[in-house]
Formats: structure tokens, sequence, C-alpha cells
């Protein structure tokens, strides 16, 4: 009896489950504009800059903002917060231009600026943001400069590489004034980090514990971001809870792109690590994907 055969498999031998066609509606579903999305493990954190899990960083697709994105439904790289349809523009073979939209706003209403994407490099080329999984990628990064006016910036690489039009896709976006409102980095520049003589100073020191701590990465009220979606709630060993934000700024896009496009209400990463329970899971449609 086929039928047995196929109840007796587990979600890790097949490749989707097909339900028999809904004739009508079952009263004990759940009627909540909700998406459920299983998932085999949970992050360490969601720290932007320091957090490098899978995981994290599918669920940084909902929450963060991006100078570019990698698209995981057409696996094109596309535009972000930049208004370049090329990406980047390449000046020549060490500087690269970007101009920011105006159109994108924090949550505290305030306007994204170039001064947040300074903030966002110096952040990670600093020796004392545990970012190591990052680090290499901006090893490579030399200088930045930015034009307040025109809300434009060029970086500025040290050599050629095929790596340099890519290495800002998917880092995300950090809001100068909430990481560093004492404006602590404007005082360094990229160079400045790159020096192998480099002496920390005690208020860096000070500045860098906190931002790499648990305050950033699990503490929800701080879990800062530029994406239609914030974290509202984290069941650690159980599940992930994003909620769509109130008059946010995509919702008055003319023509947004996929990932500026809020359709469920809610998103729930829900963890749950045995086969057999999860094929019962995906087959009583208690999950929508994974």
């Amino acid at each position: 009896d086929l039928t047995k055969v196929v109840e007796k498999e587990t979600i890790a031998t097949q490749k989707f489950i097909r339900n028999r066609p809904t004739l009508s509606w079952n009263t004990n579903w759940n009627t909540n504009n909700s998406v459920i999305f299983h998932i085999v493990g949970e992050p360490a954190s969601l720290h932007p800059t320091n957090e490098p899990s899978t995981i994290a960083q599918f669920i940084f697709q909902y929450t963060q903002g991006f100078i570019a994105r990698g698209n995981l439904a057409t696996l094109a790289i596309e535009p972000g917060v930049i208004i370049n349809s090329n990406l980047p523009i390449n000046i020549d073979d060490l500087r690269l231009h970007y101009a920011l939209r105006n159109d994108i706003f924090w949550d505290d209403g305030t306007p994204l600026t170039v001064k947040d994407i300074e903030f966002t490099l110096k952040t990670h080329k600093c020796p004392l943001v545990e970012n190591s999984q990052a680090k290499a990628y901006f090893e490579n990064l030399d200088s930045i400069s930015i034009n307040i006016e025109n809300n434009s910036f060029d970086v500025w690489m040290k050599k050629p590489s095929v790596l340099n039009t890519f290495f800002l896709i998917d880092y995300p976006i950090l809001q100068k004034s909430f990481y560093d409102s004492n404006g602590l980095l404007d005082s360094y520049a990229l160079s400045d980090f790159d020096d192998n003589n480099f002496k920390s100073t005690a208020s860096l020191s000070a500045w860098s514990t906190v931002f790499n701590s648990a305050k950033f990465g699990r503490n929800i009220s701080n879990l800062n971001g530029l994406g239609a979606y914030r974290v509202d709630k984290w069941d650690s060993g159980n599940s992930i809870r994003l909620v769509k934000k109130l008059n946010h700024w995509t919702a008055s896009l003319t023509n947004p792109s996929s990932y500026e496009t809020t359709h469920p209400d809610t998103i729930i990463f829900q963890l749950n690590t045995d086969p057999n329970s999860q094929y019962l899971e995906f087959k009583n449609q208690n999950f929508d994907g994974s």
C-alpha cells in the first residue's frame, strides 16, 4: 500500500509534502494573518554585525536594510537603499560611487543618511568589534568620502579585486544615533583601524564592550533596523516572532520591491529538530515553509 509507505517517511526523506485540495474551511484552522516558518536551529544572537549564522542572516532580510542585497528567489544582486540602477557605479578600478534614496526612514522618524553608512563601515573595520566573519571582507576597504548635501558616498579600495563590487551586499546598515549617540567613532577614520600600531582608548573600549554585548544581540527592545518587521518575542529554544511595523516607510512606496512588500502581519520562526515531528507539522499544515 503506497499510502502506508508514504506515511512512514519523514520530512528528511521527502522533497515536499502534497496535501489534498481543501474542499471546505476547517473551523479549527488559524485565521491570523501569519506565516510559520520551520527552522532546525536558532541563532546565538541577532546582532547586526557580529552574528554569522545562516538563520540570523535570513531573519535580517525582514528586519534590516542593506546597501545592496542578494535576492534569494532570483539569486540576482539588487539595490537596497541606493538609487543606482547598476551595482555599483564603478568610477575606476578602486573607487565606487553610491547615492542613497530619500524615502527611507528609521523607526524614530529620522531619515537614513550617509552618516549611517559611514558609521556602519567604521564599525566593521574597528578592531574591537567582534565580527571576525566579516573582517576579511573589509580589509581591502581603504576610505570613504560622504556628500551630505547629495546624500551620496564614494568608497575607495586598496587594490583591484573581483570582490570590490560585491563586498557591501547583505550587511545590515546601522543607525549611528542609536549605536553611537555620543559620536565616539566620528574621531576615527577607516585608515586608523588599519594601523598595525593602533591602540585603543578607554572610551573606545567601553563603547565596544557595550556594542558587542547581548544588549544589541538578545535584548529585543534594542534590535534596531530599517526592515519592515521587528522582533516582537524571542522564546529561546522554541520560536522567534516578527511583527509588521506600523506606519513603516515601505507602506508609502508606489513600486516596492519584493523585500519591501509586507503581506503577513506576523512571521514566526518555529524551532523543531525532530524529523518525525516535522513531518506531522507539515502534514497538518502547522508549518508554512522551511
